[in-house]
């Protein structure tokens, strides 16, 4: 893989350095789920995970979320229905998400 070079301030540096040592990451993979994250269209992986051609951990990963909550959150929030699962378990995921969102 190629390497890049990025100028940031100091402190947001060691803000990082901290942040990356606190969630057992590095640099380089803060970066590049966050590259990926911004390069692909939330809506794409949000529709292939509502048809089940994803798993909500794929998606997770592709969006560069820390949390299965987070990621129901986007769905939900997207209005996007979720095709592969029952109308209860639907209902279930959204309410929970709003609940984590603060929206109910």
């Amino acid at each position: 893989m190629p390497n890049i070079t990025v100028n940031v301030a100091p402190e947001l540096l060691r803000q990082a350095k901290v942040y990356a040592s606190q969630n057992s990451t590095t640099l380089s993979d803060i970066v590049r789920r966050n590259l990926v994250a911004l390069t692909r269209t939330n809506r794409s992986t949000i529709e292939r995970y509502a048809d089940g051609s994803m798993s909500s951990a794929e998606g997770q990963r592709e969006l560069g979320l820390d949390s299965k909550e987070q990621f129901f959150a986007k769905v939900c929030g997207s209005g996007q229905s979720l095709y592969h699962l029952d109308r209860a378990k639907a209902d279930q995921l959204a309410t929970e998400a709003l609940i984590l969102i603060g929206a109910r």
